[in-house]
């Protein structure tokens, strides 16, 4: 399995996008391909939110880098996963105690491998969500108050997304004692993962957004989920990673495609 990705970003009706999102290929020691994928959204009514962000996002993919190289299994994957995500948190505590005051911001991430592995991470209400045919399915989980609201019975979906409070976090990096939420998956060719900031996704149930694009090819996702969002009251920044999961090109085709271009070139002399 190989993998494509796009990043979109929209600063919308803010001063400053306080959104950061990158992509990163490379290959383990076995020769098999890693993505990974990374999105952060600095918090408003913080300081410093762009700072977060972005130094959310170098904090987590030196710590993953830098224990990759030694990952061996599964537990050893989950626990560079882990270490990743706790450097982040490590930097914004560290910088809020030199900056204007406590600097925060949300994380998710996914890292996938070209044998289908998928690990995951995520903290605060920035969503990963993968779509496999036509069906779709949530895995973050978000650290905001209406979620704990709605696993709680004390709100619905539709409740929580019109709430005055909707934007408040229970979890983020940058919180003393930290609690995130991990998981692993099975990728498939033609699968797709979607990361998005609270911009896109808040003002809409799960059930909304899986609605939007259920029938649309995954390059138009961006523009259909950024449109409604506006047009429904958003200002926020907003930001949407989509990874592609492709089938890899078997060596037999390629050895077809070539003796074929071969004997163009010799009929051409």
């Amino acid at each position: 399995m190989t993998f494509t990705t796009y990043i979109r970003t929209d600063v919308n009706k803010r001063m400053e996008n306080q959104d950061a999102a990158q992509t990163f290929f490379c290959s383990d020691s076995n020769g098999g391909m890693l993505c990974l994928a990374l999105l952060s959204d600095g918090m408003g009514g913080l300081a410093n939110g762009k700072e977060a962000a972005w130094a959310a996002l170098g904090a987590t993919s030196s710590e993953f880098f830098r224990g990759f190289p030694y990952v061996q299994n599964l537990d050893s994957m989950h626990s560079t996963l882990e270490s990743a995500v706790m450097a982040a948190n490590e930097a914004l505590l560290s910088l809020g105690e030199s900056a204007e005051g406590p600097m925060g911001a949300t994380l998710v991430l996914a890292a996938c491998f070209k044998t289908g592995d998928c690990f995951y991470a995520n903290a605060g209400d920035s969503k990963l969500i993968l779509f496999s045919g036509r069906k779709a399915r949530l895995l973050s989980h978000s650290h905001s108050w209406v979620q704990s609201q709605v696993d709680e019975g004390l709100l619905t979906d539709e409740e929580a997304c019109h709430s005055d409070r909707r934007n408040a976090l229970i979890e983020y990096i940058g919180k003393p004692d930290l609690k995130f939420h991990m998981g692993f998956t099975q990728l498939e060719p033609g699968d797709c993962l979607a990361l998005m900031t609270d911009g896109v996704s808040s003002l809409f149930t799960d059930a909304e957004l899986f609605k939007m694009v259920e029938r649309e090819i995954p390059e138009s996702w961006a523009d259909i989920w950024f449109d409604a969002a506006k047009n429904a009251g958003e200002t926020d920044n907003q930001t949407i990673i989509i990874v592609r999961c492709l089938p890899e090109e078997s060596k037999a085709k390629k050895k077809s495609l070539m003796e074929f271009l071969l004997n163009l070139d010799r009929r051409s002399r």
